[in-house]
């Protein structure tokens, strides 16, 4: 008989972060993994952890290595930069330039 063994992450938000970057509600992520939205729940929570299986699972489904699963903390995205007028230090929105040199 073999015993299902439990992972233990260091910060148990990173679940929480990788389904809701990856656009997913909790009922949508169940459906995929074949678990019920209590489960997720409760993994994002930290009252209950899933298997490495199920892990492994969770990350290809959200597009993440399975390694930043067990990060101490939730990655912060590089912010983007703000570019500003020289002159007189109004915001700048960036534009995209068709063939022509024009903006679309």
């Amino acid at each position: 008989m073999s015993t299902i063994r439990r992972v233990r992450l260091n910060n148990p938000a990173l679940l929480t972060w990788a389904r809701e970057t990856a656009g997913l509600s909790m009922p949508r992520l169940a459906r995929k993994l074949g678990v019920s939205s209590a489960a997720i729940l409760r993994w994002e929570r930290g009252e209950f952890a899933p298997t490495y299986k199920q892990l492994e699972r969770l990350a290809h489904i959200t597009q993440r290595s399975v390694v930043v699963l067990f990060l101490a903390a939730v990655p912060v995205a590089p912010e983007t930069p703000t570019l500003c007028c020289p002159h007189c230090g109004a915001k700048l929105a960036v534009a995209w330039c068709g063939p022509e040199g024009e903006p679309e």
